[in-house]
């Protein structure tokens, strides 16, 4: 399964991240965070996944999920079939 994760920074920038094959925990989190933004919703716990996972590891000691998705961002538009599309971010 390969999921876009449209990873908004409001108002500076927009990542398109590619997940490939997500675990079901990983998109479990990806589904509590949809639609929703840190700064307005910090009390979601897909969001502060999705946080950490986008983040740099150093920055979240203690998370075992920390960095996992920071190399996959990529450059617009994403080559070849997408299975689902989920919208998060932080607003600052």
């Amino acid at each position: 399964m390969r999921i876009l994760l449209i990873w908004e920074i409001v108002p500076e920038s927009t990542d398109l991240v590619l997940i490939e094959d997500p675990t079901e925990e990983q998109l479990r989190m990806l589904e509590l965070a949809n639609n929703t933004f840190l700064n307005s919703d910090d009390e979601n716990e897909g969001l502060l996944y999705l946080n950490a996972a986008l983040g740099d590891p150093e920055d979240c000691e203690g998370e075992e999920h920390a960095g996992i998705w920071a190399d996959c961002k990529e450059e617009s538009p994403v080559d070849g079939p997408i299975d689902r599309v989920f919208l998060s971010g932080f607003v600052l």
